[in-house]
């Protein structure tokens, strides 16, 4: 029997019931994230508007789990994909059947387009999506999971309907949900760690008139601007292995001020007044010199006081619980 309080499998993004006239409904406090190295767990349990922070997990991937892929690659061998799951499943206090799933920025991207009209039948919407998101990547759609929200207009924009895009490898999504499924676990939501960041962050930047947001991590990082508690920006940019060392320190500061360049000279969203950084404790300070030093405006680490979460919070965990955090304050 389905869950009365969450969705079937699956959805990319928050689907907003708030469009259907209908009000949201929270999901379970489980959520997993995974990525080439790691399969993590989090469970949050809410309370008064905010989170009891109770339980974190994780067991290491093989480091050839994945094939390559410039969205991901499906998965090697899904049966020991299944045993690394049933591993941390063995872990958790709590048994677990719904759960929400955090993927990678490079996994799962983010696009924003514009609508003239909708059409009504979810079919077409689906088909004009596919359309312009085929006009803006160099992927082949038709192999790409799609889901679109509404989104945060732009100061001085059009009257179309702008709209926030999440794409990834219909393959790799599937075989994940599978996996899960295997175990008993059925995945009812699925975003990126933007996406669940800004959710985890939704109350701090609803009373920010500007904030910007900074998630690092090996692969590459994600600028994220959010007007209001709204994703109004998003570019996420790989850069090598950005813990090795100081080396990408140039690119990363030159890429900063250009993305800042186009963005003042080429749109009229103002920039964030202010950013917080999600980035591995190791690399935190140099992230908040790079992006104090392109925009020009203070910048600090995430720190749990930031998020509504209760609990004994590790400071070195916190770049991996919060999107975990912000996957369970998701409602659909």
């Amino acid at each position: 029997m389905e869950s009365p309080h969450y969705v079937r499998s699956t959805r990319l993004l928050s689907s907003s019931k708030r469009l259907l006239g209908l009000d949201p409904l929270p999901v379970p406090p489980h959520a997993f994230s995974v990525d080439g190295e790691r399969l993590l767990y989090g469970r949050f349990a809410p309370s008064d508007g905010r989170f009891d922070f109770q339980e974190f997990h994780q067991v290491e991937l093989d480091s050839d789990s994945f094939l390559p892929g410039p969205l991901g690659g499906p998965v090697r061998d899904p049966e020991i994909l299944r045993g690394r799951i049933e591993t941390l499943l063995e872990s958790i206090t709590a048994p677990v059947s719904d759960a929400s799933l955090v993927l990678p920025e490079a996994w799962l991207r983010l696009s924003f387009t514009e609508l003239e009209q909708a059409p009504r039948r979810a079919a077409a919407a689906q088909e004009v999506l596919r359309w312009k998101l085929m006009k803006q990547v160099p992927f082949r759609v038709e192999e790409l999971r799609l889901r679109g929200i509404a989104a945060a207009p732009l100061p001085g924009g059009g009257e179309g309907r702008r709209m926030l895009l999440g794409y990834a490898m219909e393959q790799l999504v599937r075989q994940l949900e599978e996996a899960f499924a295997a175990r008993g676990v059925r995945i009812g939501l699925v975003v990126n760690a933007s996406l669940a960041l800004c959710q985890a962050l939704k109350q701090v930047a609803a009373t920010a008139k500007r904030l910007g947001l900074v998630l690092a991590g090996k692969a590459g990082y994600s600028l994220v601007f959010t007007r209001g508690g709204e994703m109004t920006f998003h570019r996420f940019r790989a850069i090598g292995d950005l813990e090795a060392g100081n080396g990408d320190a140039t690119l990363i500061t030159r890429d900063l001020r250009l993305t800042r360049d186009f963005l003042v000279r080429e749109t009229a969203e103002p920039l964030p007044d202010g950013f917080l950084i999600a980035a591995p404790p190791a690399s935190e300070e140099r992230w908040v010199e790079w992006v104090t030093r392109a925009f020009e405006v203070e910048a600090s680490g995430l720190r749990p006081a930031h998020l509504p979460i209760r609990g004994d919070v590790p400071q070195p965990r916190l770049p991996d619980i919060a999107p975990l955090l912000g996957a369970a304050c998701h409602k659909v």
